[in-house]
C-alpha cells in the first residue's frame, strides 16, 4: 500500500477486483487475463513460454544442468531450481492425501483433483480414444492435446 493506504492502480478486466500500489505490478497482473507469454526459451527444441522474465530465467537453469532439486520417486524425472517448486510438485503429483482413485477394476489411477478423475473416467466409457504407443503404458485420452502432453512425460519411452 502507499503511505496513505491506497492502491491506485485498478484492473479493468470485467469481474476482476485486483488493485495494486505500483503500475508495474498491475501490468504483471494483466498477463493472468491475456495469457500472453512474451518470454520464450531459446534452447533448441524447448517450447517453454512465460509471462514473466524472472520465471524464464529460473527455467533456463534446467538446460544448464543447474537443477538443485530432484524428485525422489525413481520413475519421476522432475527436476527444478527452487525448493518451493519441488514441494509443490510432491503435493500435486505424489501426495496420497485427498487423492481421487479411479473406481474401475484393474485401473487404480490416482488424481489430485476430482475434475481430472472425471475426465479420466470417460476414457473407460469410450472406445474412440487417443492412446499412448509406448509399450507398458495404458494412457488414453479423448483429446489429442492431452496425448501430446502425456508423450513428453511418459515413463514408458520407446527404446530404439
Amino acid at each position: 500500500m502507499t503511505h496513505n493506504g491506497e492502491k491506485p492502480y485498478i484492473c479493468e478486466f470485467p469481474g476482476c477486483h485486483y488493485k495494486a500500489v505500483q503500475l508495474f505490478t498491475l501490468k504483471k497482473h494483466m498477463f493472468t487475463h491475456t495469457k500472453d507469454k512474451p518470454h520464450v526459451c531459446e534452447f533448441p527444441s524447448c517450447d517453454f513460454k512465460t509471462s514473466r522474465k524472472d520465471t524464464l530465467k529460473q527455467h533456463s537453469l534446467i538446460h544448464t544442468g543447474k537443477t538443485k532439486y530432484r524428485c525422489e520417486y525413481s520413475q519421476c524425472e522432475y527436476a527444478c531450481t527452487l525448493k518451493q517448486y519441488l514441494n509443490a510438485h510432491m503435493i500435486n503429483e505424489h501426495s496420497e492425501d485427498n487423492m481421487y482413485i479411479c473406481p474401475y477394476d484393474d485401473c487404480g489411477v490416482k488424481f489430485k483433483y476430482k475434475k481430472d478423475l472425471d475426465s479420466h473416467t470417460l476414457s473407460h466409457q469410450y472406445t474412440n480414444l487417443y492412446s499412448c504407443v509406448n509399450i507398458g503404458c495404458v494412457f488414453k485420452s479423448l483429446h489429442r492435446s492431452s496425448l501430446y502432453t502425456h508423450k513428453t512425460r511418459c515413463v514408458f519411452k520407446i527404446i530404439k
